[in-house]
């Protein structure tokens, strides 16, 4: 990995990562939630902040885990927002879901120029075609999966990263592609 150095953060530039889903069990907030808090014990010293977007019967829960460090936090609970304003406000999206079908909230977060640090699960997985998305395992240790975000995002290749995933975005999910693979498949019958 390259030194941290080399990525050029301005003027103590902020980054943030955020997570758009529903407060729901199989979206894992929680998961979210406690890698955050890892993440501000191991790297005090890092301007990293994360968000999360979106309500649900585990709302609840989650606000009291967040309010627990109020005073050190580095979470900020958006409750349910415009999309196109929590993807401007992020430089990572983050999905600690422990199953998915199709993802569209990591859909959106590529065509919004996003990176990708996603859960190692089914549904997941067909995102990662380079190195603009990186995979985690749940299980794994909060230490090493914070570890693994401050790589990222601090590899001096992590700007040029927003252009690959919306390549990536733009060869695999637009419009035109789904109606010619649609079209190939029609054919094909």
């Amino acid at each position: 990995m390259p030194k941290q150095e080399s990525y050029n953060l301005a003027n103590n530039e902020v980054i943030t990562i955020g997570y758009l889903a529903r407060a729901e069990e199989p979206k894992n907030v929680e998961r979210f939630i406690e890698i955050a808090h890892a993440f501000r014990l191991k790297y005090s010293n890092k301007n990293v902040r994360f968000i999360f977007g979106g309500s649900g019967k585990n709302i609840s829960y989650i606000e009291e885990q967040v309010n627990k460090e109020k005073e050190n936090s580095n979470i900020q609970l958006m409750g349910m927002v415009n999309k196109e304003k929590f993807f401007n406000q992020i430089d990572l999206y983050m999905s600690t879901s422990k199953y998915e079908g199709l993802p569209f909230s990591v859909i959106e977060a590529m065509s919004y120029k996003k990176p990708l640090f996603l859960s190692e699960i089914n549904g997941h997985i067909d995102f990662r075609q380079s190195e603009a998305t990186q995979l985690f395992k749940l299980n794994e240790s909060d230490s090493n999966i914070v570890d693994q975000i401050n790589e990222f995002i601090y590899d001096e290749d992590f700007p040029k990263y927003k252009n690959d995933i919306y390549d990536e975005f733009l060869n695999s999910f637009s419009v035109l592609d789904m109606v010619f693979k649609i079209r190939k498949l029609y054919d094909s019958l």
